[in-house]
Formats: C-alpha cells, sequence, structure tokens
C-alpha cells in the first residue's frame, strides 16, 4: 500500500492508470479483529491494565461443570485458541459480542455476592469488547436485507453521509482508541501494526462511504 501511496501510507489516493478516480485503501477488518482478539486474549491492555481477559478467563472456569451457563459456547477454543483456531473469524467476533459482556455485566452487578469481588472492576474491558466488537459489525454491513434478518439497525445499509454511525467512528471510536493509546504504555497496548492499521481503516471506510454517497449518487 506504501508503494502505492509514493511511500506514505495514506487514503484516498489517485488510480494508478486513471487519473480521474480515486482509491481508498483499507486492510481487511476480518484480520484486523482476528489480531484485536488474540492481543486481548495475551495480556493485560490499558494504562492501568484496566482491560484484561482475566475477567473472561474467570467467567469460563465458573461455568465448567455447572449445568446453567450464561454463556454457553464459550469453550476452550474462544479463551485458549490454538494457532489454526486463531485463523477463525466467527470465534473472534463471538467472544467479544453482547453474550459475554451481558454476562460480565451482570457479575459486575453481583460482584462480591455471587461471584469474585475483583468483577467489580470489570468496566473498562466491557467497554472495550462492546467498542471493538460494534466496530465491527459496522464494517461488515455488506447487503441491504442485512439489518432485516438480523434484527440490528447497525447492519443497516449506508444511505446518509452524516449517518450517525459514521459519526460515531469519528467522535467516539477513533477518540476512544487516541485515548487508549496516550494512556498507555506500548507493552499495554495494541501491536503498532494493528493499531495503524485500525485506524487506518475506520477513517478509510468513512471517506469511501461519504465519498460514494455524496459524489456517486452510490
Amino acid at each position: 500500500m506504501e508503494i502505492l501511496s509514493q511511500g506514505q501510507l495514506r487514503t484516498p489516493i489517485p488510480h494508478p492508470t486513471d487519473a480521474s478516480r480515486q482509491l481508498f485503501l483499507a486492510f481487511d477488518q476480518s484480520h484486523i479483529i482476528k489480531n484485536v482478539r488474540s492481543q486481548f486474549l495475551s495480556k493485560e491492555i490499558g494504562g492501568n491494565k484496566e482491560i484484561s481477559s482475566v475477567y473472561l478467563k474467570d467467567l469460563y472456569k465458573m461455568q465448567q461443570g455447572s449445568t446453567t451457563k450464561p454463556v454457553r459456547f464459550l469453550t476452550t477454543k474462544y479463551i485458549f485458541p490454538t494457532n489454526i483456531e486463531k485463523m477463525g473469524v466467527r470465534t473472534a467476533i463471538q467472544v467479544l459480542s453482547p453474550l459475554v459482556t451481558a454476562a460480565l455485566h451482570f457479575m459486575k452487578d453481583q460482584a462480591g455476592h455471587t461471584c469474585d469481588i475483583k468483577f467489580a472492576n470489570v468496566g473498562p474491558t466491557v467497554e472495550f469488547m462492546s467498542n471493538m466488537y460494534r466496530w465491527f459489525v459496522l464494517m461488515d454491513v455488506s447487503n441491504c436485507q442485512q439489518h432485516i434478518h438480523q434484527n440490528n439497525p447497525d447492519t443497516k445499509e449506508f444511505s446518509d453521509p452524516e449517518d450517525v454511525r459514521l459519526h460515531w467512528f469519528e467522535l467516539i471510536f477513533l477518540e476512544y482508541v487516541e485515548d487508549w493509546k496516550e494512556a498507555s504504555l506500548q507493552e499495554n497496548f495494541l501491536s503498532k501494526e494493528t493499531y495503524r492499521a485500525l485506524v487506518f481503516t475506520t477513517v478509510s471506510s468513512v471517506e469511501c462511504i461519504r465519498f460514494l454517497l455524496n459524489e456517486c449518487n452510490f
């Protein structure tokens, strides 16, 4: 991509064979979310290491041997994935999904009563998981019927350049990532490559959507 951008990664760039056209470069969102998931599971992140998969792992241990499981699909391949299992996009998304964050939020409310007091501090982890899950859902909008079948307005096609979801990308998500980066040491943050891909793809996607709607009547 840097070769196409004359040595500096940027978007959009002129089409190499047709200067009247623009190319909006981006990294694959599936690979980004898999990398984010893997780093989340492998280390504590954030300025005070407040974002941690230890809550997820404790939830998994609590469910073992129990007939009633808050998150029935939560198995070892989600918490301790092998190198092959890390290739699966579905497990990366599901481990960040509302089914899991709802269970963790419930544990927060029950901290010190029916579960360990440590769950009182799960808030930043839930926020991180919720933001990354929504980021992927918005990036994965692929047709005009998706939101109907999934009963989810976030998966509706983009038809307005001032869509509140685009503003969420720009004003909430990117600011969240930058604040998180500023507060963290490098070893407690995403890898440089993952961070760069996450921000670049977000910005490029928003610009591409607005270009298609404003200039191409898409």
